[in-house]
């Protein structure tokens, strides 16, 4: 499940160097903050190109 891998550590390259974080730490502090990155480029770049995209399209979505 989901929830085994929390605290199974996970090493991967960063730079010259590696990394080892838990798995909560590794969704938390790296793949997360990824994927909003790559979510508000994708959102900037359809803006960019004419699209009419609003809030409601991106993070707020209908409440």
């Amino acid at each position: 499940s989901v929830d085994s891998g929390h605290d199974r550590e996970i090493t991967f390259p960063m730079g010259n160097e590696t990394a080892t974080l838990t798995g909560v730490n590794y969704f938390l502090g790296f793949t997360l903050p990824n994927i909003y990155f790559h979510h508000t480029t994708a959102f900037n770049i359809l803006r960019h190109n004419g699209v009419s995209v609003s809030k409601m399209d991106d993070f707020i979505g209908g409440l």
